[in-house]
């Protein structure tokens, strides 16, 4: 989806029509509570990064306002798309690994 919503972008430049993509961190739901209640559940470490629904809803109404092609939120995972090229294989490689040390994947 990412791809393909750059690529609309870029064809669209100049159309007055415009393609965006919000590339958004964990929000801040009724997931991390539910998540905590089920029986073998616990607390997810993104909560703490977690934004609340508000503020995604604030960023999508000023990307309507101002178009762009990439929205951030929050605004430091623009570093994702250099750490992604540099560590996303290392990432998908042990954070499987990771998981099931923690006892949370099966």
């Amino acid at each position: 989806m990412d791809a393909f919503s750059t690529a609309l972008h870029r064809e669209l430049r100049g159309s007055g029509v415009h393609a965006s993509v919000m590339r958004l961190g964990p929000v801040r739901t009724d997931f991390f509570d539910a998540a905590r209640r089920l029986e073998n559940g616990g607390s997810i470490p993104a909560e703490r990064w977690a934004v609340p629904v508000e503020r995604v809803n604030h960023a999508l109404w000023q990307l309507l306002e101002k178009p762009r092609r990439v929205v951030y939120l929050p605004g430091w995972l623009w570093i994702s798309q250099l750490a992604d090229p540099l560590l996303g294989g290392l990432i998908d490689r042990l954070g499987p690994l990771l998981l099931r040390r923690s006892g949370k994947h099966r």
